[in-house]
């Protein structure tokens, strides 16, 4: 009787244990801070790791604990123990949100949240491990060691105060101006809530009300709590990061968990998503894109394990472990919830494609079953953005503020403000050449080549590396395949390319094509690469590569995992050194300088060039009412007199202007308002004006000619910030 055939065997590889890559890890952080011109602050990693990750285990031992008891409710499956995890940590966001809308959320409910899950979670870990089927791998391949270069600047990253790293970015305004700036404001006012000032606030927030959380967890007034959770936010979000690009490896081992290189393609997808700079860029700062990579991720792990169960061909271990159809809709819709609160920009780029691969992947059987899935899924997924929604129809009238303004109303906003806002946050113009060209130079190629002229004035820096290129070309190739294919693999095809199209189109027709919007696009992109560098998507009869070629395959993916810290050594340059400042974020408030600032023994220039902070924290009498011109980036400023707002909200200085277009009335005005010095940032004035975003009412003229009275400055930083004292005899009185 002659013997089957056997599948092709891959080529031996080199193995080391996991033990030995954590150390690895650990030694690759003070060699990536020496490369990247950051040798000094290598003493300062081991505290700033320590200071920043307990808050951030808290939170993760409550997230955990809730995963325990999502699991045990039968939300899960026994082998994916990263999918509990994601689970929980979405409910997790949604539960603190909920409490701090509420205005529930304070120093002891915080520390319960994360308590409470965990005790919850002990009777179920005591009758017996919920995923007593996962053994993590004693020996796992080699080609992980291209990770660390990565993995290392991610983490070096997170640890440098806000508001210094990466250009594309512009030092992470967004953080400064409202991801940790609301925290803050949170924290004092003791509720989360929307502020007129800034408009970011009426936005669901959850993963602001994370870093809430962190801050919470310290036990400081609400200033100094948020900047003492500042790194341990951008921790929180590099950890989530982390999660996900482990979740979309495991999803590339379930598209083919039979096919003998599916564990080298969840290799491969891991190394193509951390050697992105986009992802690394991000991930290191404390932003909201993590969530979103992590819902799909999580979703589409949870998808294929359905799949997969269901294949009659497929071994019978899978299928104790099979998510029914009509359970599956109810952790897709908490994990794309969860990301609709941290972005609602998740509701067509991860909401839309999870959907999509849904019905191609676990389809209900009958119409009847699609229609209650539909029903049951869109309240699931809803119901964490109910306390959002009530309390922005009660505050502005508009549940969906600042959208739909044409729909719900404006709210406080004129309707000017209304179609300023849509007009820079809104799709543009259907427009089949600008569709293309922001296609191109936004995805395919940016910073390849020469920079267009429509982006000039824009950083223009390879955040996408290869990416797009490869997975479209990648996906192009799989595509042609399908029909020699294995029936068994079509399915997940089918969905990577349906997943990849939908995101495409979502982000060309209903956003403002930001480039790091299509960051979900990431996991598919990097999956159908995956596909087929790894070999998984070979014809049976086709041979394996050898070891030259595997050999080669390996180097070119230890090289693109190093454009991370290339671009990390980057943000080093023309005299900068941003890491130098790890652990020492007391230089960005100024209060290192206070005591010779005070004295009078620091040089005025020194004072000049540490900037605001140390300006208006210490320099200006506590009876001082400061208003910010062009100024949104108040997070290192503790002054309770400083008045700022975005530039959606105009504040209070285009009334002024309005109401007296003398320059003289316009300064008595403000004196008789109380102001006694203006902030103005003359570098923002003229971005948002050239953007189209600033009220009409701040024209240069206005500006120059009010600052020209109140000429000279009393300070002025070479980024183009000049404070200016209104009263007739201005002083400086320390506080």
């Amino acid at each position: 009787m002659a013997s089957p055939p056997s599948a092709p065997s891959c080529p031996p590889r080199a193995e080391i244990r996991p033990a030995a890559l954590l150390l690895a890890l650990v030694a690759a952080l003070p060699l990536v801070l020496v490369l990247a011109r950051g040798g000094e602050a290598i003493p300062a990693v081991g505290p700033a790791l320590i200071a920043g990750l307990w808050p951030v285990g808290t939170w993760f031992a409550g997230a955990g604990g809730l995963a325990v008891i999502l699991h045990r409710a039968g939300l899960g499956a026994r082998r994916e123990p990263l999918l509990s995890l994601a689970l929980g940590m979405a409910v997790f966001l949604c539960l603190a949100a909920a409490l701090g809308r509420a205005g529930l959320l304070n120093r002891a409910t915080a520390w319960l949240l994360c308590a409470a899950p965990c005790a919850l979670a002990v009777p179920v870990l005591r009758r017996g491990r919920p995923w007593s089927s996962f053994r993590p791998p004693p020996r796992i391949d080699a080609l992980w060691l291209a990770a660390l270069p990565p993995a290392a600047t991610l983490i070096v990253a997170a640890l440098c105060p806000p508001g210094l790293l990466w250009r594309s970015e512009f030092g992470g305004y967004d953080v400064l101006s409202y991801h940790l700036q609301l925290p803050a404001e949170w924290l004092a006012d003791g509720r989360v809530s929307g502020l007129t000032h800034n408009v970011y606030s009426f936005l669901p927030s959850f993963v602001e009300v994370a870093f809430l959380h962190l801050a919470l967890l310290h036990p400081h007034d609400a200033h100094t709590a948020v900047l003492a959770a500042a790194v341990p936010s951008q921790l929180l979000h590099a950890l989530i990061l982390g999660l996900a690009i482990l979740l979309a490896g495991r999803a590339a081992v379930l598209l083919a968990p039979d096919a003998p290189g599916a564990r080298r393609g969840g290799a491969v997808t891991i190394l193509l998503l951390l050697g992105t700079p986009w992802l690394i860029v991000t991930g290191s700062l404390a932003y909201n894109e993590a969530p979103l990579v992590l819902a799909l991720a999580a979703g589409l792990v949870a998808l294929l394990r359905s799949h997969r169960a269901g294949d009659a061909g497929t071994p019978p271990d899978h299928h104790d472990d099979r998510i029914p159809a009509r359970r599956l809709w109810i952790p897709l819709a908490l994990l794309v919830g969860a990301a609709c609160g941290a972005k609602p920009t998740a509701l067509f780029l991860v909401g839309a494609p999870l959907a999509a691969a849904l019905l191609i992947l676990a389809p209900p059987r009958t119409g009847a079953g699609l229609v209650r899935c539909v029903l049951i899924g869109g309240a699931v997924g809803a119901l964490p953005l109910i306390p959002w929604l009530a309390q922005n129809g009660s505050a502005t009238g508009n549940p969906l503020f600042p959208f739909a303004t044409g729909v719900f109303g404006t709210g406080h906003w004129s309707a000017a403000q209304a179609e300023r806002w849509a007009a820079a946050h809104g799709p543009p113009a259907i427009d089949p050449g600008a569709a293309c060209a922001a296609l191109v130079h936004r995805f395919l190629r940016p910073g390849i080549g020469p920079a267009p002229a429509s982006l000039a004035g824009e950083p223009w820096l390879p955040q996408w590396s290869l990416l797009p290129v490869l997975g479209l070309a990648s996906a192009g190739m799989l595509a042609a395949r399908l029909r020699s294919a294995p029936p068994v693999a079509r399915g997940p095809v089918i969905a990577l390319l349906l997943m990849l199209a939908v995101q495409v189109l979502a982000w060309l027709l209903l956003t403002h094509q930001q480039s790091r919007f299509l960051l979900p696009a990431a996991v598919p992109l990097a999956l159908c690469a995956a596909l087929l560098i790894s070999g998984v998507s070979r014809s049976p009869g086709r041979p394996s590569p050898g070891r030259v070629w595997s050999g080669l395959g390996a180097a070119a993916l230890a090289l693109w995992c190093l454009l991370p810290p290339i671009l990390l050594r980057g943000e080093s340059a023309d005299g900068r050194e941003p890491l130098a400042l790890i652990g020492h974020i007391d230089l960005l408030t100024g209060d290192a300088f206070r005591d010779a600032a005070r004295s009078g023994d620091l040089d005025p220039r020194a004072i000049a060039a540490l900037g605001p902070p140390l300006w208006i924290n210490h320099l200006l009498g506590a009876e001082a009412r400061i208003l910010g011109v062009g100024f949104a980036t108040p997070l290192y400023i503790r002054h309770a007199g400083l008045v700022y707002a975005t530039v959606w909200d105009d504040g209070p200085m285009p009334a002024f202007v309005r109401d007296h277009q003398d320059r003289d009335a316009l300064i008595g005005a403000l004196r008789a308002a109380g102001v006694t010095h203006l902030l103005v940032d003359e570098t923002m004035l003229r971005v948002w004006r050239r953007s189209g975003w600033l009220d009409p009412a701040l024209t240069d003229g206005t500006i120059a000619a009010v600052v020209g009275a109140l000429s000279p400055p009393m300070q002025r930083h070479p980024s183009g910030l000049s404070l200016y004292a209104l009263s007739p005899a201005p002083r400086l009185s320390p506080r």
